[in-house]
């Protein structure tokens, strides 16, 4: 066991002993109370999405069903990246591949690869490396006064689209929409466009149904406005509703303990995470309303939420469900969302 890794096992050793004797709180500074175990803790309530007189859900298991679709579907990228893909392992993301952003979000650093501490230069298309890591080492790890020996802005995130202007796209058969490739200033091999990557990692979805906001900075509202991650705080934002005498208007949404449906709003648009640049949600919907969910992935005949549906059976796994998107919708939601 390399030395350093001894002292770090020592030092959270004695931090574990600290705890145990000082009773549930760390007394130790720039530590709070240890957090609480969820098992058992209800599932924030959502009121008017299900139940009640007019509810947005009046078919909570076809919900579930439409909404696990979505999750791992490659169509809802436009080149074959689902929401899933970067979630698909504890609902985080351990690609190795294309993981590598010259910086963070928002800086102001400039966006060039560093070498790597073996003098290697990381950049499109690497492959992470277990030597790779830190990004930031002192001499004295577990001295606030080490003197810094390696120092990197590089972030490692997670990969996503190739870019490009979006142009249109098929409702039948493609997976990736029509865009117009380029190769991109930072992320390419020679002429080559390679996947862009995120400047932050992708969090894990485990227990996110109890984030009170979602993504890194929290920008995910707790509030669901129906059309945009930003609450309440977005004038424009609403549903538009069929009315009783087959009129249209556009209503205000807003639905609580919803940053998860705040955060769905983003990156299927996103032209770095799942998106060509310019495409809207209308094009989506265009691409996937009239296709079977999942067309192009196998889908397990056990699945406890897809088997029902699907088209596989024991020991032969098939693609896609035995329904469409635009069925799954009527089926899920009170009609005049969707009529």
């Amino acid at each position: 066991m390399p030395n350093i890794i001894k002292k770090i096992i020592s030092a959270l050793t004695k931090i574990g002993c600290l705890t145990f004797f000082t009773g549930s709180l760390l007394l130790a500074d720039g530590f709070g109370p240890i957090p609480m175990s969820l098992k058992g803790a209800p599932v924030p309530n959502v009121p008017g999405l299900v139940g009640g007189s007019d509810p947005i859900i009046i078919n909570k298991n076809k919900a579930l069903i439409l909404g696990k679709a979505l999750f791992w579907d490659i169509n809802v990228g436009s080149d074959g990246i689902a929401c899933a893909t970067c979630h698909f392992h504890a609902g985080a993301d351990r690609r190795i591949k294309n993981q590598i952003a010259p910086a963070g979000k928002n800086s102001e650093l400039p966006k060039e690869f560093e070498l790597a501490r073996d003098g290697t230069l990381r950049g499109p298309n690497a492959i992470l490396k277990r030597n790779d890591f830190p990004f930031y080492q002192t001499d004295d790890p577990l001295s606030p006064t080490g003197s810094v020996i390696f120092n990197s802005d590089d972030v490692v995130s997670s990969s996503g689209t190739f870019g490009g202007d979006y142009r249109d796209v098929k409702s039948i058969a493609t997976t990736n929409d029509q865009c117009n490739r380029s190769s991109d200033p930072v992320f390419h091999v020679g002429t080559k466009g390679t996947r862009k990557v995120e400047p932050r990692n992708t969090p894990t979805v485990i227990n996110a149904v109890f984030n009170f906001r979602s993504f890194w900075d929290g920008r995910a509202n707790n509030i669901f406005n129906g059309s945009s991650p930003w609450g309440d705080r977005d004038p424009d934002a609403g549903v538009w509703i069929r009315n009783g005498d087959g009129t249209v208007a556009k209503e205000r949404l807003r639905l609580i303990n919803s940053s998860l449906a705040s955060l769905a709003i983003s990156p299927p648009l996103d032209d770095s995470e799942m998106s060509c640049h310019g495409r809207t949600f209308a094009d989506l919907g265009r691409k996937l309303l009239n296709r079977k969910p999942l067309e192009h992935q196998r889908v397990h005949w056990n699945d406890s939420v897809l088997g029902g549906l699907a088209h596989s059976t024991p020991n032969n796994l098939q693609k896609g469900l035995n329904t469409s998107y635009h069925q799954s919708i009527m089926e899920a939601f009170n009609p005049k969302y969707w009529d």
